[in-house]
């Protein structure tokens, strides 16, 4: 890996993701986690928190991650598909799937509707969670 932080001083600032700029406050070159920042907690010259991290904790530089990066990518779901639906403190109930809403909402069809026998909009309804039939 690469040595990111060799150059460091004490003084010197340095981002944590989450935290952000942080201070280190002294450097030990005696030990495997040289660097001693603001936050309390000692770095590799590599960034790393702990010896078993394979990505830094800190950084020169600030970034952000985008926030789709943190979101579970949707499944993709043959319509009719059987699954089990249910909103907050409601049982779970069977319904056919028809498609995912743009705020990731399952839509299914109700009262034992398929794409086959559903006849439009009054046919469909959103659903906090769901899992695939068994």
């Amino acid at each position: 890996m690469k040595e990111i932080f060799k150059n460091y001083k004490v003084g010197d600032k340095v981002w944590k993701y989450g935290v952000g700029w942080i201070e280190i406050t002294e450097i030990n070159n005696d030990s495997i986690y040289q660097i001693i920042c603001s936050d309390g907690n000692t770095y590799s010259i590599e960034g790393e928190y702990r010896i078993s991290d394979s990505l830094p904790s800190i950084f020169p530089n600030e970034f952000q991650i985008p926030k789709e990066a943190f979101i579970k990518p949707l499944p993709k779901l043959e319509v009719d598909t059987k699954v089990l639906v249910w909103d907050d403190n409601s049982p779970k109930v069977k319904r056919y799937f028809s498609h995912f809403s743009k705020d990731g909402k399952i839509v299914c069809f109700t009262g034992g509707a398929t794409s086959w026998s559903a006849n439009g909009a009054a046919y469909i309804h959103l659903w906090d969670n769901w899992e695939l039939a068994q």
